[in-house]
């Protein structure tokens, strides 16, 4: 750290260092159950591609490591339990994916990456309200239209970061509310209403919202 530090041309001895929040987490994810199952039969989500419920509104410091062992260990037990029989599937990239985007595409997709970033630092950080919401569901619209036609990993990516983006933007736009990691200055108090509610997308993009419990979304009404 101190020598990072100091090619930015600080001494940790005198100056006064910036701090600024990042995100690198989402409580959300793929709604699974506690050994991993999702509501599409044979597909599971651990980790942190996984939403449990068991983080609540607000992670604990790596508390991520922890639900990696003990939910992993967990649907080991239900896989040995069930008899499934596992095979490793050959993976092949699909087409669209598959090859590296041109320079001119490089350069671009790293415009729409910043874009990304600077637009939901502004709009979508620590503090949130319906106006800087509205506002980053805009820029987003215009970014994901802005994304190069031509295929690769990196556009597949940047693709995926605009998704990403798009629903925790749309989510909480929906959630009216302040608990734990979300804060809206125009709704600053928790709305008991809420209490256990998450919100389940079950349709394709980053439309077709609705509040519900996990275990609705995991019912067979919502399987797919």
């Amino acid at each position: 750290m101190g020598a990072e530090v100091g090619r930015r041309g600080l001494d940790l001895a005198s100056d006064l260092l910036p701090v600024a929040p990042a995100a690198h987490y989402a409580m959300g994810g793929v709604v699974a159950s506690v050994t991993g199952e999702t509501s599409l039969a044979g597909l599971l989500a651990l980790g942190e591609i996984s939403c449990t419920g068991v983080h609540g509104a607000n992670r604990l410091a790596s508390n991520s490591l922890l639900e990696g062992l003990v939910f992993g260990l967990a649907a080991a037990d239900h896989l040995s339990d069930t008899g499934m029989a596992l095979e490793m599937a050959p993976y092949r990239a699909p087409d669209d994916v598959a090859g590296p985007a041109s320079v001119d595409g490089r350069a671009q997709l790293e415009s729409v990456r910043r874009d990304i970033q600077r637009t939901m630092s502004r709009n979508v950080a620590v503090v949130r309200d319906q106006t800087g919401l509205d506002q980053a569901i805009g820029q987003l619209a215009d970014l994901g239209a802005a994304l190069p036609s031509a295929t690769g990993r990196e556009v597949a990516e940047v693709a995926n970061m605009v998704l990403v983006a798009r629903v925790i933007t749309m989510s909480a736009v929906a959630r009216q509310e302040s608990r734990g990691g979300h804060f809206r200055a125009d709704y600053p108090s928790l709305d008991p209403a809420l209490d256990g509610r998450h919100l389940i997308r079950t349709g394709p993009g980053a439309g077709e919202w609705r509040f519900g419990s996990l275990a609705d979304a995991l019912s067979p009404l919502a399987k797919v």
